[in-house]
């Protein structure tokens, strides 16, 4: 992956992390969101059909669990109708899939919530973003679910406040992109200028 290609990803994933945020305060329980105006934003830029996926997403804390003395962590199952973790992604013609959770910051706070799990892996990162099942750290688990996924995008379909959270998300990267320029200008970096616009 080229370093352009690196550094636009990042934009996106700030970009929804700051749309979201502005509008609903928080982004630690909005993945939906997130991964909704996120795709939205990274087909307007890379070009590519981005997808809504929904799932089952475990979190293992790297401790153990005392009771049965199995992996302790979390699972947000979409078994009970209820639960449900989302990312978006996108299938590539050598039919693998990308996927990117722009929620992975807050893997550690998901875990934590529950009772009695105690974190060992260090602070997660910001986002992910690659090709599945590969994308996710070794203690991160994500399993589609293509019924959830459905359910999820029924819900969504002509939503005037996801709308305007894409348009909102797109003003914001469009504003970090303008800002980044600026920063190669006048920081007078030549293999930096020499790059195209993020």
């Amino acid at each position: 992956m080229s370093d352009h290609e690196s550094e636009t990803r990042a934009a996106i994933a700030e970009a929804a992390e700051a749309a979201i945020c502005e509008t609903l305060g928080s982004s630690r329980y909005a993945c939906l969101l997130l991964s909704t105006v996120g795709g939205s934003l990274a087909q307007e830029v890379f070009g590519r059909p981005y997808h809504l996926i929904v799932g089952s997403l475990q979190i293992l804390s790297g401790g153990v669990d005392p009771e049965t003395g199995e992996p302790a962590g979390i699972e947000m199952s979409t078994s009970d109708g209820q639960c449900f973790h989302a990312v978006f992604g996108c299938q590539h013609s050598n039919g693998k899939w990308e996927l990117a959770d722009i929620s992975a910051k807050h893997y550690k706070a998901y875990a934590e919530a529950v009772p009695g799990i105690e974190w060992s892996f260090g602070e997660p990162p910001p986002y992910v973003w690659g090709f599945w099942p590969n994308a996710f750290p070794d203690y991160v688990r994500f399993v589609p679910d293509r019924d959830a996924t459905r359910r999820q995008l029924e819900k969504l379909k002509g939503s005037e406040e996801v709308k305007d959270l894409v348009n909102k998300t797109i003003q914001v990267y469009s504003n970090i992109k303008l800002k980044r320029k600026r920063v190669i200008i006048h920081g007078n970096h030549p293999s930096r200028r020499q790059r195209p616009d993020l």
